[in-house]
């Protein structure tokens, strides 16, 4: 059994390149769906939720009031 253990840094980095990925992929490719956007962040907000992320840190382009890059990391 795997003991790995994984920071919430690391999950929130790997979401948000998740995020730009996608986003440019879509440009690239002249794709326009805000639907189809939405559900992309509905999808990483609720990921980062699980576990314990604010979503903020991973949809940069999201409104929200605080947006903490460095304070507040846990295990």
């Amino acid at each position: 059994m795997s003991a790995d253990v994984y920071f919430k840094r690391d999950i929130a980095n790997a979401m948000l390149g998740t995020y730009q990925a996608i986003t440019q992929a879509g440009i690239a490719a002249g794709n326009n769906n805000s639907a189809f956007y939405a559900g992309v962040r509905t999808v990483l907000s609720s990921l980062a939720l699980n576990f314990g992320i604010s979503p903020a840190l991973v949809l940069p382009e999201a409104d929200y009031q605080t947006r903490q890059l460095t304070d507040g990391w846990q295990r």
